[in-house]
């Protein structure tokens, strides 16, 4: 027999590789793995919900790609969607947003796109997200880019709330728990 397999009769488990046949003319029969056989509870969480890390790695890749495309398209309407010079102003958005989520809404909402409402903020902020995911892309950095995005994200989904879709808050809830 090959090395490491032991041929009583019986289907064997032998280590991580699966189990492996008897000889030819040996009567063939199932035996039940015993609990030190490394087919456990560990063993089993392991397959059920372990993750390959390349799969992880192509999700991440993937998501800086769509980020990217989100920020090429969203910057040259910085200063119509997201500018004091736009649409409406922050003191407008404040108003919109307290009308929806009702007082004391503060504590809970926090948007960079509120600390300044000049154009260049807000393409810089844009321009910030674009080197975020670069970085994602790349693989550097890859939780702190994912972070950084995430952040800028829902602060301009908060700046913004009237030109977002259910795809943006796929692409937020996709950044938040990758």
């Amino acid at each position: 027999p090959r090395r490491g397999a032991n041929f009583r009769g019986k289907w064997q488990l032998r280590g991580a590789g699966g189990w492996v046949a008897p000889r030819r003319g040996v009567e063939i029969e199932m035996a039940e793995p015993s609990k030190n056989s490394g087919v456990g509870w560990r063993a089993w969480c392991h397959r059920v919900f372990g993750m390959d890390v390349r799969s992880l790695a192509i999700f991440r890749v993937f998501l800086a790609v769509t980020v990217l495309c989100d920020v090429v398209l969203r910057y040259p309407d910085a200063e119509a969607f997201y500018s004091d010079a736009g649409i409406y102003d922050r003191q407008t958005n404040y108003r919109f947003i307290e009308q929806f989520a009702g007082p004391g809404w503060e504590w809970c909402s926090w948007s960079w796109n509120w600390l300044s409402g000049s154009v260049v903020w807000q393409q810089g902020l844009f321009l910030l997200e674009g080197i975020a995911a670069v970085c994602l892309l790349a693989g550097f950095a890859t939780r702190l880019s994912v972070l950084v995005i995430w952040m800028l994200v829902v602060s301009q989904h908060l700046r913004g709330p009237l030109v977002i879709t259910s795809g943006d808050t796929l692409l937020k809830l996709m950044l938040f728990w990758s």
